[in-house]
């Protein structure tokens, strides 16, 4: 059973990431375009990049989370604020990892000119996503009793 936590904790980090990055995108600021765009799991119907771009999502949130908990079980004992900073480190790998599958994946569309013209704002709001992702597992990791090495 403790197997299983990963599973759902890193499905729960991607439902909030995906939450905030839908929310700013409903907002319709000036980089909702882009957030619906090549990177995040609410992507534009733009070359169907919706079924493989939530894949890799989804996948990335659930290996990621078993990665959190392999590095918490090898570094463990570690203090409730070192599980709170390995959360963010594990949140911003998935970013650039599931950054770089997408723009493989979109790489016809040229993913890389699109994200030039949505400017840095786009940037940190994915990277606001993948932080609140790992933060999502480590609090996850730390309150609920699955894993007593990484509780807080």
């Amino acid at each position: 059973m403790e197997n299983l936590y990963p599973l759902l904790f890193g499905l729960v980090g991607t439902g909030v990431m995906s939450l905030v990055l839908y929310a700013i995108g409903q907002a319709e600021g000036p980089t909702a375009a882009m957030v619906r765009g090549v990177g995040s799991s609410i992507t534009t119907p733009v070359g169907g990049s919706l079924v493989p771009g939530g894949a890799v999502h989804i996948v990335a949130g659930i290996v990621f989370a078993y990665l959190y908990m392999g590095l918490g079980h090898a570094w463990a004992p570690l203090a409730p604020s070192l599980l709170v900073l390995l959360g963010l480190v594990v949140g911003l790998a998935r970013g650039i990892a599931v950054s770089a599958v997408l723009g493989m994946l979109a790489f016809d569309q040229d993913p890389l000119g699109r994200m030039s013209l949505a400017g840095p704002g786009v940037g940190a709001i994915h990277v606001l996503g993948t932080l609140l992702y790992g933060l999502s597992l480590s609090l996850l990791y730390g309150f609920i009793p699955a894993d007593r090495m990484l509780m807080f």
